[in-house]
């Protein structure tokens, strides 16, 4: 009787897992999604030189959503660090982010 209940457990695992699989949208190894990431920005520290410009760091932190309800770029959390610099009517904005998923699998982009 033992067995015969190892054995049923065993096959309904194998089962599972293998519908878990299949059922899985397939991820492809390159092409275009249209994602959407919803930031709150917080400036970590501020330069303001008075008649030149201001340099200030930020810290963003969010989500994503995949505009066209696939799994690629979606629900991850997104963290990043900027730089803003502004001096007269010149203006450059520039820094990296990092997407991580449930799994922990991570996207680096600048």
């Amino acid at each position: 009787m033992r067995s015969k209940l190892l054995a049923t457990g065993a096959s309904t695992a194998l089962l599972l897992l293998t519908s878990l699989t299949f059922a899985a949208e397939p991820l492809p190894s390159k092409g275009i999604t249209p994602y959407v990431t919803h930031f709150v920005f917080r400036p970590l520290l501020s330069i303001d030189v008075s008649g030149v410009g201001t340099v200030t760091t930020l810290e963003a932190v969010g989500t994503t959503d995949n505009m066209k309800g696939e799994t690629m770029l979606d629900k991850m959390s997104a963290r990043c660090l900027a730089l803003n610099v502004q001096s007269g009517d010149k203006k450059y904005i520039g820094g990296a982010c990092v997407l991580a998923d449930a799994d922990g699998d991570k996207i680096f982009s600048t």
